[in-house]
């Protein structure tokens, strides 16, 4: 039979910061983006958590902060340019491949004809 494989130790389970936590690491993160070990362990003292957890929350924090990636208009505008001339290039060959092949319907009609 087979067995089932799992870590050992009880299952993790996602614990809530409490209010005043929050509001202490958020104080926290005004003043510095990223969290140095002195600061860490005093605020792990401090708000009864783990050291990990507060690594974790400050990563997470920046992350979420972080604004989000927008084209510039000038980058928007050159986008936009390249896709009319890609548009236009494929428009052209499209054009040619169908003058080709009226023309080599024309010589085959012209050949029919004249025999």
């Amino acid at each position: 039979p087979l067995k089932e494989f799992r870590r050992p130790g009880p299952k993790y389970t996602r614990k809530n910061f409490s209010p005043e936590q929050i509001e202490g690491l958020e104080a926290a993160f005004q003043e510095h983006r990223f969290v140095k070990k002195d600061l860490r362990k005093e605020l792990a003292k401090k708000l009864n958590l783990s050291e990990r957890s507060i690594s974790y929350w400050f990563q997470n924090k920046r992350a979420r902060s972080k604004p989000p990636i927008t084209m510039s208009s000038e980058a928007a505008l050159k986008a936009a340019q390249q896709q009319q001339d890609l548009d236009k290039q494929q428009q052209e060959q499209k054009q040619s491949q169908q003058d080709s092949l009226v023309a080599a319907l024309q010589q085959t009609i012209q050949q029919s004809c004249a025999t």
